[in-house]
Formats: C-alpha cells, structure tokens, sequence
C-alpha cells in the first residue's frame, strides 16, 4: 500500500502497483474486503488485473488494465 487517503465517505487506497481501490466509509468494512478478497481471486485466476477498483457502489466497478 503506498497510501491512504479519507475523502467525504470514501477511503482512496493507493497500491505500490498503481492501483486504487475505493472502499465506503458508510458500509461494513468487513463486508467490503471480503468482496475486495473474491474479486482478487477471480481476477488473479484469470490472469487479468485492475487499475481501479471502487467498493463504495451496491456492486462493485472494476476498471481492467488494457
């Protein structure tokens, strides 16, 4: 993780990678990191990986690398 930022009732996590992934603060963390866990296994498995990754929606958008 390179950092982590607090805006409004979003955390911005920033990955050594590039990446970012978008968690709410107004849902259950648990819950969102058990989502974000799923989403890495499957997208690992397929051999792809993400640029942006936004928890804070009722499902989940993921933006692929191209």
């Amino acid at each position: 993780i390179k950092s982590v930022t607090k805006k409004d009732n979003t955390y911005l996590v920033l990955l050594e990678s590039g990446g970012e992934i978008i968690f709410s603060s107004k849902k259950d963390l648990i819950t969102q990191i058990s989502s974000l866990q799923f989403i890495l296994q499957r997208l690992t498995m397929e051999g792809r990986r993400f640029t942006r990754l936004d928890l804070s929606f009722d499902k989940p958008v993921i933006v692929l690398e191209k």
